[in-house]
């Protein structure tokens, strides 16, 4: 017990003893004889044999341990199970002490409510706010027309004294001079080089200038316009008496040329041209003979059969052209004229590899799916009478090409 009174002396309270104002009797620690009547008589159990009896409790035996844990002011309370709650009795300040109050944003007074009488500083206030929001627009709206008149200003400027056009260059050839082009392009200089017609140029020189098919315009700050012009060939030829007209593939009237100059072209026969305008499209006599005339033409180029001087178109069921002037292919009708065209190809490959300057008849139809070549002397290119015509067994034989020359079969 000496030791429980120290505790109470000392103050420790480490062990959960629990001190009041009021004195501590020591005889509660102390052995307590209770009465006789309250002691139970509690029968004790024979110890079996090698079992030692219990030793006796503080040197007596039959006497039970005091109860240090029975409820008194003196004990510790007893811990409650549960998470615990703790109670402050203010709320804790924020961490952050230093607040930048500048970047707080700032609040403005409520606007006034209606329906109610404005005090002076308020309507004060109001009247403030209206002229700020007044000179606000009035401002905007001077820096916005200065603008606008900086705009125009500048627009003139480039309109009417800057950026005129100082030198014109044609790049490519043509049968036309540079003056001839840079007149029918619609461009002259000293013209504004932005509002100048750059994009008309192309149609303007084709009409002018038939031979030109295309022209491409490139302008620069500097001054400098460059037209670069291709020129679009000519394909079929019509002779009219001592001129011919020419024309592109497309059917564009190129213009007319001496009647001797026509075999530069595909001369076309059995076909007459209404109307020839030099830059526009031609005006023939026949569409569908016309039509038949392009298609043939495309056949021949898918063929691979180029330099054909003539074409003769008459008779749809006997159509014919000449190839380099030497080689007249007896075509026929239309039908299976891919195929027909791909056996001419082969003969005249093998025969301008024996005499690329042999003459000689092609003859595709008259039997399917065959090619028969002949011979032919070279014509007199002179006029003769009716007497210097060929004779009669020699125009047999022409009309019977299976007899003389050689054959091709389709494969």
């Amino acid at each position: 017990m000496d030791e429980n009174n120290d505790k109470f002396i000392i103050g420790d309270n480490t062990e959960g003893y629990r001190r009041s104002t009021s004195d501590y009797d020591l005889d509660l620690f102390a052995e307590r004889k209770k009465p006789a009547d309250e002691v139970k008589q509690e029968p004790q159990a024979r110890p079996s044999r090698g079992q030692k009896k219990a030793p006796p409790v503080n040197g007596k035996s039959g006497a039970k341990a005091p109860n240090f844990f029975k409820r008194k002011p003196s004990q510790p309370v007893p811990e409650k199970n549960g998470p615990t709650v703790k109670r402050h009795g203010k709320p804790p300040a924020p961490q952050n002490q230093n607040i930048n109050r500048r970047n707080q944003p700032v609040k403005r007074p409520a606007p006034p409510q209606e329906g109610r009488n404005l005090s002076a500083n308020e309507r004060r206030r109001l009247h403030a706010e209206k002229r700020r929001a007044e000179r606000r627009r009035k401002t905007i709206l001077q820096y916005i027309a200065i603008g606008v008149v900086v705009v125009a200003v500048m627009v003139a400027l480039s309109l009417t004294v800057f950026f005129k056009i100082d030198e014109i260059q044609i790049v490519g050839e043509s049968p036309y001079t540079d003056e001839q082009i840079i007149a029918s392009s619609g461009i002259n200089l000293d013209e504004n080089i932005i509002v100048c017609d750059a994009k008309g140029v192309s149609g303007k020189l084709a009409k002018a200038l038939p031979y030109i098919g295309s022209a491409e315009v490139k302008r620069s700050l500097s001054g400098k316009v460059t037209i670069t012009v291709k020129v679009t060939p000519g394909k079929y030829s019509f002779i009219n008496g001592d001129t011919a007209v020419v024309i592109n593939a497309e059917g564009k009237v190129l213009g007319q040329v001496p009647a001797a100059e026509a075999i530069k072209y595909t001369v076309v026969q059995g076909l007459g041209v209404v109307n020839a305008v030099p830059g526009e499209k031609v005006e023939v006599s026949d569409s569908g003979a016309y039509e038949l005339l392009n298609s043939v033409g495309a056949q021949l180029e898918g063929a691979g059969i180029d330099k054909i001087t003539s074409v003769d178109i008459t008779n749809v069921y006997d159509i014919s052209a000449v190839y380099d002037g030497r080689l007249t292919l007896v075509i026929g009708s239309t039908g299976s004229i891919e195929r027909k065209l791909a056996l001419a190809a082969k003969v005249i490959e093998r025969e301008n590899e024996i005499d690329p300057t042999q003459y000689g008849r092609i003859d595709l139809g008259s039997v399917e799916g065959k090619a028969f070549f002949k011979p032919l002397e070279e014509p007199v290119e002179e006029e003769t009478s009716e007497e210097a015509s060929l004779p009669e067994e020699e125009t047999s034989q022409q009309d019977n090409p299976s007899e003389e020359g050689t054959t091709e079969t389709a494969e």
